[in-house]
């Protein structure tokens, strides 16, 4: 969903398998990423952004916006599309927290984190935030993408405010 919604925004999407806007297989530790991608928006799986090869002392090369999710949320949502539950899904706190903290630290690295339960509730203000973080997209088109019943999964639904602007 928020590959969708920042290509609705206006960025361009580099992606391999256009069904869920991936990369595939690509080796992101190779030194020439970046440049081969400059510009582009890109999925890549959390698991393996602690690849990403480190440019020294060039200031931010990666924009990363990270999508945190709900455990539980995950665990449904592979249940129903996978018909299992992936290896490591109890372990993915832990996990979100060392990968953003090693992110974090990097000079390379200009990171926003979007908690997915709330750009569902709130997309407008959540890519209003994007946006004033330098994210290079039209906020209201980014927004009108998503919608709080895409959270199929979710424990429970929260009301969408109104009148949000930038």
């Amino acid at each position: 969903m928020m590959m969708r919604a920042l290509q609705a925004g206006g960025m361009d999407v580099c992606c391999d398998i256009p069904e869920v806007m991936e990369l595939g297989h690509r080796d992101i530790t190779d030194h020439g990423f970046a440049a081969a991608h400059n510009g582009k928006l890109l999925k890549i799986i959390w698991t393996t952004s602690m690849g990403l090869w480190y440019h020294h002392g060039i200031g931010p090369v990666y924009k990363i916006v990270f999508i945190r999710r709900d455990p539980v949320e995950i665990r449904r949502s592979c249940q129903a599309k996978y018909g299992e539950v992936p290896e490591g899904v109890e372990d993915y706190p832990l996990k979100c927290s060392t990968l953003l903290t090693h992110l974090g630290k990097r000079a390379d690295v200009e990171l926003s984190v979007v908690d997915y339960e709330v750009m569902c509730d709130a997309p407008l203000e959540e890519f209003c935030g994007l946006n004033h973080a330098g994210w290079p997209i039209d906020p209201e088109k980014a927004a009108a993408v998503v919608h709080p019943t895409q959270r199929h999964h979710a424990p429970a639904h929260q009301e969408v405010p109104d009148g949000i602007a930038c």
